[in-house]
Protein backbone atom coordinates (compact mmCIF):
# COMPACT_ATOMS: atom_id res chain seq x y z
CA UNK A 1 0.00 0.00 0.00
CA UNK A 2 2.74 2.06 0.83
CA UNK A 3 4.60 1.50 -2.44
CA UNK A 4 1.83 1.96 -4.76
CA UNK A 5 0.84 5.50 -2.90
CA UNK A 6 4.91 6.32 -3.59
CA UNK A 7 4.51 5.72 -7.25
CA UNK A 8 0.67 7.75 -7.63
CA UNK A 9 2.34 10.50 -6.16
CA UNK A 10 5.81 9.93 -8.73
CA UNK A 11 3.37 9.50 -11.79
CA UNK A 12 2.12 13.20 -10.90
CA UNK A 13 5.02 15.11 -10.68
CA UNK A 14 7.64 16.22 -13.74
CA UNK A 15 10.14 13.60 -14.92
CA UNK A 16 12.73 15.82 -14.43
CA UNK A 17 11.77 17.26 -10.95
CA UNK A 18 14.35 15.47 -8.19
CA UNK A 19 12.36 13.41 -5.80
CA UNK A 20 13.11 11.16 -2.57
CA UNK A 21 11.34 8.28 -0.94
CA UNK A 22 12.62 8.80 3.49
CA UNK A 23 11.85 5.32 4.79
CA UNK A 24 13.93 4.01 7.51
CA UNK A 25 12.67 0.12 6.79
CA UNK A 26 15.81 -0.41 4.95
CA UNK A 27 15.01 -3.82 4.86
CA UNK A 28 11.62 -3.60 3.51
CA UNK A 29 12.74 -1.68 0.20
CA UNK A 30 17.30 -2.73 -0.02
CA UNK A 31 18.80 -4.88 2.82
CA UNK A 32 19.61 -8.44 2.35
CA UNK A 33 16.76 -10.93 3.97
CA UNK A 34 17.40 -14.33 4.76
CA UNK A 35 15.11 -16.98 4.65
CA UNK A 36 15.05 -20.74 4.78
CA UNK A 37 13.72 -21.56 1.23
CA UNK A 38 16.06 -20.72 -1.70
CA UNK A 39 12.76 -19.91 -4.02
CA UNK A 40 11.54 -17.32 -0.95
CA UNK A 41 15.12 -15.44 -1.61
CA UNK A 42 14.97 -15.01 -5.13
CA UNK A 43 11.08 -13.83 -4.86
CA UNK A 44 12.52 -11.44 -2.36
CA UNK A 45 15.17 -10.28 -4.33
CA UNK A 46 13.57 -9.82 -7.22
CA UNK A 47 10.91 -8.05 -5.52
CA UNK A 48 13.67 -5.32 -4.46
CA UNK A 49 14.88 -4.98 -7.61
CA UNK A 50 11.76 -4.22 -9.14
CA UNK A 51 11.51 -1.66 -6.25
CA UNK A 52 14.77 0.14 -6.99
CA UNK A 53 13.76 -0.15 -10.93
CA UNK A 54 10.34 1.72 -10.32
CA UNK A 55 12.07 4.73 -8.04
CA UNK A 56 14.72 5.03 -10.47
CA UNK A 57 12.30 5.23 -13.45
CA UNK A 58 10.75 8.28 -11.87
CA UNK A 59 14.41 9.78 -11.15
CA UNK A 60 13.75 9.26 -7.11
CA UNK A 61 16.31 8.36 -5.01
CA UNK A 62 15.60 6.11 -2.11
CA UNK A 63 16.98 7.85 1.64
CA UNK A 64 17.32 5.47 4.55
CA UNK A 65 17.26 8.14 7.58
CA UNK A 66 15.60 11.07 7.80
CA UNK A 67 18.86 13.10 8.99
CA UNK A 68 20.39 11.86 5.69
CA UNK A 69 16.36 13.23 3.76
CA UNK A 70 16.83 16.46 5.57
CA UNK A 71 20.16 17.20 4.14
CA UNK A 72 19.09 15.85 0.57
CA UNK A 73 15.99 18.29 0.95
CA UNK A 74 17.92 21.25 2.53
CA UNK A 75 20.65 20.98 -0.09
CA UNK A 76 18.38 21.79 -2.86
CA UNK A 77 16.26 24.91 -1.43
Amino acid sequence: IIFSSIISDLETRRRDEEKCFISRDKKAFFGEDIFSEESDVKDKLLSKSRIRGELKKYQCRYISTFDDGLKFITSRA
